[in-house]
């Protein structure tokens, strides 16, 4: 593989000459390789899964590249990170957000008390859900976290009087619609 910085021959060129070379333009650059034929193996069991997860990743960056509000916001963040906006994305879409914790030692089972939670994406996350669920199965709250600095913190609207056993699900989203829930159980 060659990169090509300054040849006026292949500058924006792209595409493939014969059977020999494909040229490709990478983040302003010529990348030059050489040509890959089809694989005559059938794939694996753990390739056909990273296929259907590639394929469905396609399917939710397309979906989200057609927002305008959504296309500007990894045009912005491609900018400053000097990346193409669209691969930005389809990396986004390929990858499931992360909760990494919640801290409930602000959390008193009162109205006003506040619950921590850090977690994150390979972007941004778009929203933070939370469910507070008492220990006879009921849900005592549903709500959305707001983003702070480094983690989201949601306030509690309702009182809760038995704190142990109740449990605490987050969700996480990003922005082409990737979901992870976690369950957490207060002792």
């Amino acid at each position: 593989m060659a990169i090509n910085n300054n040849n006026i021959l292949l500058m924006g060129l792209s595409g493939s000459i014969g059977d020999q070379l494909t040229i490709r333009q990478v983040n302003g650059k010529t990348i030059v390789g050489r040509k890959r034929g089809k694989s005559t193996t059938p794939p694996t069991r753990k390739q056909t899964a990273v296929l259907e997860r590639f394929r469905i990743a396609t399917k939710l960056a397309t979906a989200t590249w057609k927002n305008p509000e959504k296309k500007g916001i990894y045009q912005e963040i491609a900018k400053k990170r000097k990346k193409n906006a669209y691969a930005l994305l389809c990396k986004d879409a390929h990858s499931i957000p992360e909760i990494r914790d919640i801290f409930t030692n602000h959390y008193k089972g009162e109205v006003g008390n506040v619950i921590y939670i850090q977690a994150r994406d390979v972007v941004q996350l778009d929203s933070v859900e939370v469910v507070i669920i008492a220990t006879d199965n009921t849900v005592l709250e549903t709500g959305r976290a707001i983003a702070q600095s480094t983690e989201w913190a949601y306030t509690c609207k309702a009182a809760n009087s038995s704190l142990p056993g109740t449990r605490i699900v987050i969700a996480a989203n990003d922005i082409p619609g990737n979901q992870i829930t976690r369950d957490f159980l207060l002792i």
